[in-house]
């Protein structure tokens, strides 16, 4: 789409408001707003000015201002606002160089996927990049005078059991490596492939404080075969906790994502929080489902081909990426009382990690 379609799709949509998103280098997207007024063709080129000062892991460049360059082929109307909104994701831009800033994530990107020779459609479906060498990375990491064996979080951002490691056994000789340097570590996955690293897990047991968290979202067949295809079915996942269980390894649940109207019900949450117990979970930390751009754009399209009835519900909720706090504390209330009931400890749930922790995702 080129800027004459965008702007032409703004007015058939009566936007109100051009809302610009962009990343940060450790990946949290942010976002500036601007009156649609202000968006025209020369906005493709000009870009709008933006103070990078306060954006983490960016370099001041020229007093810390900066471009933003609105990208075409990413526009949408965002559906949970009341005022109708303009969406794009924009490029971060040096305004005197007019080259494309170096620790912007898309340029990063970019330049690896044009080094793969990837594309950013089939591609970014179908293939998988292996970092091969992220085991002796962490050794050497691990190896630093500075390093004090502090928390290691693994899966934050993808699972560390995903199909491509049956074959290349990388989260395995991470698992080794922690173990040789006695450092804790916890792990989340949605995998029962965890299970075969069970002997590894007992020996980090004997050295460190370790935890192994399953993602169980919802019990019910139908609403997990919607939701997550292709992933391992929760009876699964519940199987391998109580593999780990039994051989004495810390297991336990992230009640995750909660999905309004779907798995928010107390008979819902009930049915994961009783089952975790009959499996041997020793703890359960619930997670309602957020809506950060990236997944926004994903879930939104499924919902309405789905679930269409409870679009409005949605609309209502997700006016941003996270739902009311009044509702997240409702629901985590609802979670804590059950917990109570089946006598099984509620931790609290990070949003980020904390500092002091090294997120390790493969």
């Amino acid at each position: 789409m080129d800027p004459k379609s965008v702007l032409e799709f703004a007015q058939k949509h009566s936007a109100k408001i051009l809302d610009l998103r962009f990343t940060d280098l450790p990946g949290l997207w942010h976002h500036v707003s601007f009156p649609i007024e202000q968006l025209s063709e020369k906005s493709f080129e000009d870009g709008y000015g933006i103070d990078g000062s306060s954006i983490r892991g960016w370099a001041s460049i020229h007093e810390s201002d900066m471009l933003l360059v609105p990208d075409p082929s990413t526009r949408f109307m965002d559906p949970f606002r009341d005022t109708p909104t303009l969406v794009m994701i924009g490029d971060v831009i040096d305004p005197i160089t007019k080259q494309a800033y170096p620790r912007d994530p898309r340029h990063i990107a970019k330049k690896a996927e044009a080094y793969l020779g990837f594309n950013s459609g089939h591609d970014f479906q179908t293939r998988i990049v292996v970092k091969v060498n992220a085991p002796q990375v962490l050794r050497e990491e691990l190896r630093r005078p500075g390093w004090r064996r502090e928390h290691i979080a693994i899966g934050t951002a993808c699972d560390p059991y995903q199909q491509a490691e049956a074959r290349f056994h990388l989260t395995r000789q991470i698992l080794q490596i922690l173990c040789e340097h006695m450092n804790p570590f916890g792990l989340l996955t949605k995998s029962h492939l965890v299970v075969r690293d069970l002997d590894v897990l007992q020996d980090c047991a004997r050295v460190a404080r370790i935890r192994v968290n399953f993602s169980v979202g919802t019990v019910n067949e139908e609403v997990w075969r919607k939701t997550e295809p292709g992933t391992p079915s929760p009876r699964k996942r519940l199987e391998a906790l109580r593999t780990l269980a039994r051989a004495g390894i810390p297991a336990g649940i992230m009640l995750a994502p909660i999905l309004p109207g779907l798995s928010d019900s107390r008979e819902s949450l009930e049915e994961v929080i009783r089952t975790a117990v009959e499996y041997g979970a020793r703890s359960i930390a619930p997670v309602v489902l957020h809506l950060r751009p990236g997944s926004r754009e994903w879930f939104l399209p499924f919902l309405r081909e789905a679930y269409p009835h409870l679009t409005p519900h949605y609309a209502k909720l997700y006016k941003g990426a996270y739902a009311p706090e009044s509702y997240t504390m409702q629901v985590c209330e609802t979670v804590e009382e059950l917990c109570q009931k089946w006598r099984l400890r509620k931790e609290p749930v990070l949003a980020e990690t904390p500092k002091g922790q090294l997120a390790l995702a493969l």
